[in-house]
């Protein structure tokens, strides 16, 4: 994510990574990331906080995302989703445009 704050808009991620020190299948992933294109809904709120307030089901896909200024954070402070878990954020996430807060569609 950009170093600078993000606004209610959407975004393309360029080379997008993971980053998990002991797992040696990542870099092969990050190759297969970087030439895919996806639909993902980030949110300026964590995990825990963004299942909790629009009550999502244990096992719903959304996962945790950092910036370069948080990447060593104990938690993430934004969720991500993708492809149809993403669109269905996209329908839920009204609840947090009500209070203000961020949400960027990518």
């Amino acid at each position: 994510m950009a170093n600078k704050p993000l606004r209610r808009q959407s975004y393309i991620f360029l080379n997008l990574q993971i980053w998990q020190p002991d797992n040696p299948w990542v870099s092969a992933i990050d190759q297969r990331l970087k030439k895919q294109a996806m639909v993902c809904y980030v949110l300026c709120k964590p995990v825990r906080e963004v299942q909790l307030r629009l009550q999502l089901p244990m096992h719903f896909q959304i996962y945790p995302i950092s910036d370069a200024n948080s990447v060593h954070d104990a938690n993430a402070p934004y969720s991500v989703a993708f492809g149809q878990s993403a669109l269905l954020i996209d329908t839920l996430a009204h609840r947090f445009r009500r209070e203000g807060g961020e949400i960027w569609v990518v």
